[in-house]
């Protein structure tokens, strides 16, 4: 899971700024540069859920928490299977996220 945010003076056209998305595991060998996310879009005002493919530089304050969101948890359960596997992978690719956006900022 993440928070959308912002690109120097740009912002997400699809997600406004602090809002939460939840993040796919690895679906192609780019490095976890793309990353196929869920989120509330912009003007849909909590209604529905949309499934898109982000730039990782969109996406700050990574973490590893458990999903309670039913839409979710139902398109995700195939890839992401709740077990001890997936929550080492989560934190792995949480790290590599964090370690990005850490390195980002310092430039």
């Amino acid at each position: 899971m993440g928070t959308i945010i912002q690109d120097g003076d740009k912002t997400n056209k699809h997600f406004r700024t602090g809002a939460k998305v939840y993040c796919y595991p690895p679906l192609w060998g780019d490095g976890y540069q793309k990353i196929k996310v869920i989120g509330r879009p912009k003007g849909s005002n909590g209604k529905y859920f949309v499934e898109l493919v982000l730039d990782a530089k969109w996406i700050g304050n990574a973490r590893v928490e458990l999903v309670y969101e039913p839409f979710v948890i139902d398109s995700m359960s195939p890839l992401w299977k709740g077990d001890r596997a997936s929550e080492s992978l989560a934190q792995k690719l949480v790290d590599m996220l964090n370690q990005r956006i850490n390195a980002s900022q310092k430039n």
